[in-house]
């Protein structure tokens, strides 16, 4: 087998890295959820954190929604945590 059929057969086993024990839930905001936390928070979307448009979970988000996820949209980061039970963070989408 040449290195062609090789990463094309890789391509087709890809890793699905949402499915991982260790990675915290990635959920897109709709535009009126963006809003009421922006308001919520009293912030901008410049002021969140930021995450870029090629870490593998926004790239997974893109596949599961069908489009292109756009500079500037939020998404909500809910983590498990031992001392505060759950934790919720935003981040702002970023070229």
């Amino acid at each position: 087998m040449d290195m062609v059929e090789k990463g094309a057969q890789n391509t087709e086993q890809r890793f699905n890295v949402m499915s991982h024990q260790l990675v915290p839930t990635h959920v897109l905001l709709t535009d009126k959820e963006e809003q009421e936390v922006l308001a919520k928070y009293r912030t901008s979307k410049d002021c969140l954190p930021k995450i870029k448009r090629t870490d593998p979970c926004v790239q997974s988000l893109e596949a599961k929604a069908g489009e292109e996820i756009r500079r500037g949209r939020i998404i909500r980061i809910i983590r498990k945590s031992e001392t505060a039970g759950i934790y919720i963070t935003y981040r702002t989408v970023v070229d």
